[in-house]
């Protein structure tokens, strides 16, 4: 490769770079360079459309590595919120359950003080019944006795009667 050809590959790749990053100053000079290869085509457009091509690719690239990313927060955002679901269920699921035993100590509280109460009370209904019942044969040992003294009084009177 002739060194006048590689300059101008060089100049040619400058001012594309020049041109591509729209600098005013240095666009008039890769137009002013009229280089061109045998087949007629200018160096300078090699030079712009290899530049544009890398250019592409870049921006592709970036392009698919933010699509990338946001498809990963994406699904981050998603898992993190199938998360905070379960843990809410399992909060719920905890606080129903803790719900359900306070009901059934305050059942079996309640059932329990209700059965104490049914246990006093034939208790008491007992005690009662018993009372009436010695009461009752309390005063049936007195109408027995007021009988047999009242029987003894009478044979008594019956002997003196006979006596007489």
């Amino acid at each position: 490769m002739p060194l006048s050809a590689t300059k101008n590959t060089r100049a040619a790749a400058a001012a594309a770079a020049a041109a591509a990053a729209n600098d005013p100053a240095a666009a008039p000079a890769a137009d002013a360079s009229p280089a061109s290869d045998a087949t007629g085509v200018s160096c300078v457009s090699v030079g712009a459309l290899c530049y544009l091509q890398q250019q592409q690719k870049q921006q592709q690239q970036q392009q698919k590595q933010q699509h990338q990313q946001h498809n990963q927060q994406r699904q981050q955002h998603h898992e993190q919120q199938q998360q905070q679901q379960q843990q809410q269920q399992q909060q719920q699921q905890q606080q129903q359950q803790e719900l359900q035993r306070c009901i059934g100590l305050a059942h079996n509280w309640r059932l329990e003080r209700f059965i104490e109460a049914l246990v006093a009370q034939q208790q008491q209904q007992q005690q009662q019944q018993h009372q009436h019942q010695h009461q009752h044969q309390h005063h049936q040992q007195q109408q027995q006795q007021q009988q047999q003294q009242e029987a003894e009084e009478d044979k008594e009177e019956e002997e003196n009667d006979d006596e007489c």
